[in-house]
């Protein structure tokens, strides 16, 4: 006997933000009503190749924390994905106006009385700045390998580059010609193009400057660090969470996590061991 095929979970384009320049989300409902409501869960996204690469398995995320009872919204940055925007305006400060509109509007959809920002890479990053203007309701973060030093991830990017446009060429990446050579020792708020993704003005110096481990105040009342293998950026990311009384934590999976691996095009294996471990942890989220 052929088995009917399952049914895709349902979930509701939309966009929202000012009528000029709205964002694009995608809402996933809860698919049951547990006895005790989870938090509401932002997804927010990485930046430029990452992004499209983790594209698959967030979605994937998104339809296990709606199974699981929660409300969830994914959406897209001014100047990226289907949202309105000219890419070289992206930047971590306006990523951060932009994650306090989605808040708002999950809250609005879903009703809920608390909620979780989940971001990966340079999206946990963006939500960790943007907790620190403390919007309504927000229970904490999800920080799933959070980009802590901007000028280390530029530098990284650069040379990411250099090397796509040498496969490209099919030539060693130092025998590229001038013409299309990174100068990887260049100056971070110089670093314009990372693999096809233009690095605008305002974003070159946000990141130019970034050090997430530097803390003025607690970004929200509590936080889960997560990664793949222990490090010594994330360690002192915690005892700066912690030093500043947020209730911070971490969380290891020991499971292979290329964010930029020609494999991971298509063809990358979903995290499932991550993503099962997130959804028990949200949903426990106190």
């Amino acid at each position: 006997m052929i088995s009917e095929p399952q049914k895709a979970p349902p979930m509701t384009p939309l966009h929202f933000g000012p009528s000029d320049a709205p964002l694009y989300g995608v809402y996933h409902p809860p698919q049951f009503a547990p006895e005790r409501q989870p938090p509401a869960v932002l997804i927010c996204p990485p930046f430029g190749e990452e992004a499209i690469r983790a594209h698959r398995f967030l979605r994937i995320l998104a339809e296990r924390l709606a199974r699981s009872g929660c409300h969830v919204l994914r959406f897209d940055y001014t100047g990226t994905g289907d949202s309105v925007g000219a890419s070289e305006t992206s930047a971590l400060s306006q990523w951060r106006e932009d994650i306090a509109l989605a808040h708002t509007e999950l809250q609005d959809m879903s009703g809920a009385k608390r909620t979780v920002w989940l971001g990966l890479r340079l999206g946990a990053t963006a939500a960790m700045l943007a907790s620190a203007d403390k919007p309504r309701n927000l229970a904490g973060l999800v920080l799933w390998d959070p980009v802590i030093d901007g000028g280390a991830f530029l530098r990284e990017s650069a040379e990411r580059h250099r090397r796509d446009l040498a496969s490209a060429h099919g030539m060693p990446s130092d025998a590229l010609p001038p013409a299309l050579q990174t100068d990887t020792d260049a100056p971070e708020e110089t670093q314009t193009e990372a693999s096809g993704f233009p690095i605008g003005p305002q974003m070159q110096r946000d990141l130019a400057s970034l050090d997430l481990r530097i803390l003025t105040g607690k970004p929200a009342r509590s936080a889960l660090l997560v990664g793949a293998q222990p490090s010594e950026s994330a360690a002192t990311l915690l005892e700066a969470l912690q030093a500043v009384k947020c209730k911070a934590e971490k969380l290891i999976i020991p499971e292979p996590q290329d964010w930029n691996s020609d494999k991971a095009m298509n063809a990358f294996v979903v995290p499932r061991a991550s993503i099962e471990a997130i959804t028990a942890r949200i949903g426990d989220w106190r």
